[in-house]
């Protein structure tokens, strides 16, 4: 008698230790496709976020590198080069004469920080900030040319203008100021005036584009 209630309760708890086994496989694999589903979903929104095609990468580069110029901060601005630099590659002028660098043609940091509210004045920051912001640079692309014209009349002897151009990931970033041709100028002829009513002028950036960000190449000037 007691040798079959011994096995009926090894029977018992055989069959609870099944039940609970497979109740707890059952648990699992009903979480674990959940997980993998919530994971893909956050994966594929993270890869979304973290892979923007290169052309938006380049706009954003771009608009950073406007964000840094119109802010004035030189603590950012100077991260912007490598000093020493030759002035042939940082074209910077006090006038039309002299530039900021030392006898041997090389700016220093130091020259740079003790100049630098004439040096965002020469850039003309304060004046294209404005200018900057209205170009679209949602075509942005290789070989592309985004250009804006400040709308002038016949009473502006100058008008503003900014260009960018994208090619063999070289940015060529111009903007200055040119003679308004439909100015109409007022001024009496022969006392030499007229020659002058505007100071033509451009500022010209270069960049490489590695893919990921914008490296410094040069500064120019002309005018």
């Amino acid at each position: 008698m007691h040798h079959n209630e011994n096995k009926y309760l090894m029977k018992r708890l055989i069959l609870v230790i099944a039940v609970a086994t497979l109740f707890s496989c059952n648990n699992n694999e009903n979480k674990t496709p959940a997980t993998n589903i919530k994971d893909s979903v956050v994966t594929k929104k993270t890869n979304t976020d973290d892979n923007p095609t290169q052309e938006k990468i380049l706009e954003n580069e771009f608009k950073n590198f406007i964000t840094v110029l119109t802010s004035k901060d030189k603590d950012k601005i100077k991260q912007l080069f490598k000093f020493p630099v030759a002035d042939s590659i940082l074209n910077i002028y006090l006038d039309y004469a002299h530039t900021i660098s030392d006898a041997k043609g090389v700016i220093t940091e130091e020259a740079f920080l003790k100049n630098f509210d004439k040096v965002c004045k020469f850039w003309m920051v304060d004046e294209f900030a404005s200018s900057f912001k209205a170009m679209q640079l949602d075509s942005l692309s290789q070989g592309k040319e985004i250009f804006y014209e400040e709308p002038s009349d016949k009473i502006q002897p100058c008008y503003k203008h900014c260009s960018l151009i994208f090619k063999n990931d070289i940015l060529h970033f111009t903007y200055g100021i040119n003679r308004n041709p439909n100015f109409n100028n007022k001024v009496k002829p022969g006392n030499g005036e007229d020659e002058n009513v505007c100071d033509e002028t451009s500022i010209i950036w270069e960049f490489k584009f590695d893919g990921k960000k914008l490296v410094f190449i040069r500064q120019l000037a002309a005018g």
